[in-house]
């Protein structure tokens, strides 16, 4: 099945590389959510020394402002790659986009709901 389909995708490889990319990226950027917020309850709040050598003897403030710092990195990288990943998914406007979309897709699934009256 794979063999039958990649002359079709041929064309579209480096888009389909870039969309595959900004989704690892984006799921990387996800999994980073998390991290300076348990940097701060850890390392600010609990006292535990940070766990690189390097910055273990720095004050809890200048942890606190680093885990700040990357919060925002964070969700402005991955909001960014979100944003940036619209336009390319998306190709164009859809006709299924919007109120219009939203009837299609509300019939079509009322046919596969519904038992058929034949």
């Amino acid at each position: 099945m794979l063999k039958k389909l990649l002359p079709y995708l041929k064309p579209y490889r480096w888009r389909v590389v870039w969309a595959l990319s900004q989704v690892f990226l984006i799921a990387g950027f996800e999994l980073l959510k998390p991290w300076p917020l348990q940097v701060v309850i850890d390392n600010v709040l609990g006292g535990k020394p940070f766990p690189i050598a390097a910055l273990s003897s720095s004050p809890p403030s200048l942890i606190l402002l680093g885990a700040c710092l990357a919060i925002v990195v964070v969700h402005f990288g991955g909001g960014a790659l979100a944003a940036l990943s619209t336009p390319i998914s998306s190709g164009c406007r859809s006709p299924f986009t919007g109120a219009r979309g939203s009837a299609i897709f509300f019939i079509g699934l009322l046919r596969i709901v519904s038992p058929s009256r034949r």
